[in-house]
């Protein structure tokens, strides 16, 4: 059996560098992928990928996390924002690639379609 996967609607206003920005969208309480959880003019893609299991989160809203497959999130161009990556207990975070590399905080300048893969492998 399956548990139900809970969807949550939310609203978010975010000042951040003098800018506001509107974040609004849907997103799966189950942490799963192609998730797009705000509105915006230019976007960040998240892949997970590898053996293992992990989150990658970014620092604008906390609450929003990718924990699987492909998510998309939006944001107003010219932002800047910092992909952080969490391994689960049974794996470890291999590194980014795409628009991000290494094994650290990914930070991206959102000024335009942007790509990055999150690698996790089994222990």
């Amino acid at each position: 059996m399956t548990s139900p996967r809970t969807t949550v609607n939310r609203i978010v206003l975010l000042a951040f560098a003098g800018v506001l920005v509107l974040a609004a969208g849907s997103c799966g309480g189950s942490g799963g992928g192609n998730d797009v959880i705000a509105r915006g003019d230019t976007s960040v893609q998240i892949t997970i990928a590898g053996s293992g299991h992990g989150a990658v989160t970014q620092n604008l809203n906390a609450t929003v996390t990718c924990g699987s497959g492909v998510c998309t999130w939006d944001f107003t161009s010219g932002l800047t924002v910092v992909l952080t990556a969490t391994a689960s207990a049974d794996s470890t975070f291999a590194g980014w690639s795409g628009d991000c590399s290494d094994t650290g905080t990914c930070t991206l300048k959102v000024d335009g379609q942007r790509n990055v893969t999150a690698t996790f492998d089994l222990k």
